[in-house]
């Protein structure tokens, strides 16, 4: 396995771990305001974004 390979499991493992957090704070815990659940939102957004561009470049990778 490559190092780059390795990197990006650790991201990813870090980015789940980030995922379910922000989806605690998305929750319909009454202590979350209405802000913090849109800014959680936003998060999980440019999130999804990183995970896509971490996957494109490992693809391009491995396609050469």
């Amino acid at each position: 396995m490559s190092k780059a390979t390795v990197i990006i499991g650790e991201i990813n493992q870090y980015v789940g771990d980030i995922h379910k957090l922000l989806t605690r704070l998305q929750g319909d815990d009454c202590s979350n305001t209405e802000e913090q659940k849109a800014s959680a939102v936003d998060a999980q957004s440019n999130l999804a974004y990183w995970q896509k561009v971490d996957l494109y470049f490992l693809r391009k990778k491995h396609e050469g």
